[in-house]
């Protein structure tokens, strides 16, 4: 399996403060409203709806758990559904969010 379904603030966090970081790279002079504006703005929309998904957990011995110890994981198939509400601008884009951001 090459990929896997994961959501929620702890997986889009990292990946949102890396996309800003990379916008400040190119442009030290961006306030957080303006990264906010670019990053909504080259969102892609997420319209509500369902997917069938494969979830990894994690089995006994969670607390010691490490992605190397194979046997400890098991995947269920699922299906996850949303609302406008929970997608709100959508999927980050990092390569449209740097495109958007103007040099200084």
């Amino acid at each position: 399996m090459d990929y896997w379904f994961a959501g929620g603030t702890s997986f889009a966090s990292p990946h949102v403060a890396g996309i800003a970081a990379l916008m400040l790279q190119k442009n030290p002079g961006l306030t957080a409203a303006q990264i906010e504006e670019i990053l909504e703005n080259t969102a892609f929309p997420l319209p509500p709806g369902c997917h069938d998904v494969i979830i990894p957990l994690v089995g006994p011995g969670h607390w010691t758990f490490r992605w190397t110890d194979i046997a400890n994981i098991f995947l269920i198939n699922a299906t996850v559904c949303w609302n406008a509400s929970q997608t709100g601008h959508g999927l980050v884009q990092a390569d449209a969010a740097l495109a958007a951001t103007p040099l200084p």
